[in-house]
């Protein structure tokens, strides 16, 4: 079950089907302090957040230059807060969002 396995290692096991795919990409995400605490505090890997951001399962429009770009983890959702229209962009926050998992039941 999903709900057993703490976020780190989901995403070790989401992101283990990415290696050697040419997720090497570093320079066409950068990420604010915020979210390269974030990263650290929530235990997401780089490479995943990176491939969030240029492969989204879906993305949403938000204010100004702010969009957001999701990926479904099992039963839970990564959202990146992501910031300009040209890359480099740039990564504000991530987080899972537990309003989404809740609508996608």
């Amino acid at each position: 079950m999903i709900d057993d396995i703490r976020n780190d290692e989901v995403l070790k096991i989401s992101y283990k089907g990415l290696q050697g795919t040419g997720v090497e990409k570093m320079s066409e995400v950068k990420f604010t302090r915020h979210a390269e605490e974030m990263l650290i505090e929530r235990k997401f890997e780089r490479e995943f957040v990176i491939d969030v951001v240029l492969n989204p399962e879906w993305r949403e429009e938000g204010e100004g230059d702010i969009w957001y770009a999701f990926r479904r983890v099992g039963e839970r959702v990564v959202r990146v807060v992501v910031r300009g229209e040209e890359k480099p962009y740039i990564v504000v926050t991530v987080y899972f969002d537990r309003r989404l998992r809740r609508r996608l039941r």
